[in-house]
């Protein structure tokens, strides 16, 4: 019988972080997990709103904990509010919320669980790994050999604290590292069409296809974009390994000047992390798998 992981996720809901954490709860539905909201993709008020309203929909399980507002030292970039919305989700919000939210439990100080999923920004990644042993980190992050998506070198997750990035790199050298950059992520994405297909099966579903069809209303049909599997791809990647390419390597981090935030390996095949450089299985395929998983259409 296969042992049951309680996680820590570090997320910004977040558009494909909602993707994320559903396939996370269908692919591990018995993890006491727990969900520590940070500032990212908006400022942290609104994405601990948007976990929360997670938990109520999909999660009654999981712990909660309200996390960073802000990097280790200054905030340098704009919200990606242009992307996300002024609240993560384009203002999109389920009709059946419990009453009260005080039915989630919350905590006030990290977990003990060793095991760190990171959806944005690494702020609480590094403030949790200098209280907690940590075994294993999956961290969705970096542009290694593309283009980044919030400077020309800087990947956004990275670029928002790329000081916290560099201490968890140099520190953990014991923490096997799964980084799931956009070298491979931009590689696997749902078309508008296959956005229609989400079946409503109840609120909490509707819930979910309205955001993703509220994203394409107000970015991806007028700048004619897929929607990338960022966060979900991140997910299938630790349970599916196999259908990924991976490299053995050590990373570096990029602090100063220009390219600050930007992500570069090192060869090295005694190196602490493994960077998913590529896919086994067709990207079409792998992106219906995560919808199949998500929705339960097979």
């Amino acid at each position: 019988m296969q042992k049951i992981i309680a996680y820590t996720i570090i997320s910004d809901p977040g558009v494909d972080d909602i993707l994320a954490l559903l396939l996370l709860k269908k692919l591990s539905p018995a993890s006491k997990n727990t969900l520590i909201s940070t500032f990212g993709n908006v400022p942290e008020k609104y994405t601990a709103q948007n976990a929360k309203e997670f938990i109520q929909n999909f999660a009654p399980n999981w712990n909660f904990m309200s996390g960073s507002k802000s990097p280790l030292k200054t905030l340098e970039h704009p919200w990606p509010t242009y992307f996300h919305g002024s609240d993560g989700i384009w203002n999109t919000h389920s009709k059946n919320l419990l009453a009260s939210k005080e039915k989630i439990k919350q905590l006030k100080k990290y977990p003990k669980n060793s095991h760190i999923i990171s959806l944005g920004p690494t702020t609480d990644v590094f403030k949790l790994s200098q209280e907690v042993s940590l075994k294993e980190i999956t961290l969705m992050g970096g542009a290694f050999d593309v283009s980044g998506n919030e400077t020309s070198y800087a990947e956004t997750n990275i670029a928002f604290d790329p000081d916290a990035t560099l201490r968890i790199f140099n520190s953990l050298g014991k923490t096997n590292i799964k980084i799931i950059p956009l070298d491979v992520t931009k590689k696997v994405f749902w078309n508008f069409e296959k956005i229609e297909k989400i079946p409503e099966f109840n609120e909490s579903y509707r819930w979910v296809k309205n955001i993703l069809l509220a994203w394409f209303e107000n970015y991806g049909l007028k700048n004619n974009m897929p929607f990338d599997l960022h966060d979900p791809l991140a997910i299938y990647a630790m349970f599916f390994p196999n259908d990924l390419v991976w490299e053995k390597t050590s990373v570096k981090i990029i602090t100063q000047g220009e390219k600050r935030g930007q992500t570069k390996k090192i060869q090295n095949k005694l190196g602490n992390c493994e960077v998913a450089i590529g896919l086994k299985k067709d990207d079409t395929e792998i992106a219906d798998d995560i919808f199949n998983m998500l929705f339960n259409t097979q």
